[in-house]
């Protein structure tokens, strides 16, 4: 799927929600990526990665404004690794799935609201 970045400036057509979302997981994915194109691992570039920079600068202020969007974004992150969200990577043992589950429990409750 070839297809060209939006511009930076399209960002704001977007509603506010949606651009707190972005906020909070563009970081995330942008050190991911980073970190892969480092290894040879993605057909992402540097230029891409300067792209990404730019939407992650122009994000900033939805960020600030705004940091229930980002624990929300966390809350789904880690509904995502739960022991049966993770079974397309292999089989767990009841055992570690407990182990996974504990640890994504104590994640949750440490960025459950005060």
């Amino acid at each position: 799927m070839e297809r060209g970045f939006p511009p930076v400036e399209q960002l704001e057509l977007l509603p506010e929600n949606h651009r707190r979302v972005l906020a909070a997981a563009l970081p995330l994915i942008q050190a991911a990526l980073e970190e892969l194109v480092k290894a040879g691992k993605v057909r992402a570039s540097e230029g891409d990665l300067r792209q990404l920079a730019a939407y992650v600068q122009a994000l900033r202020p939805a960020q600030a404004r705004n940091l229930e969007a980002v624990r929300a974004f966390l809350l789904v992150q880690l509904d995502d690794l739960e022991p049966q969200r993770l079974s397309g990577y292999g089989p767990l043992s009841q055992e570690q799935a407990a182990i996974l589950h504990d640890l994504v429990a104590y994640l949750r409750h440490l960025a459950s609201s005060r």
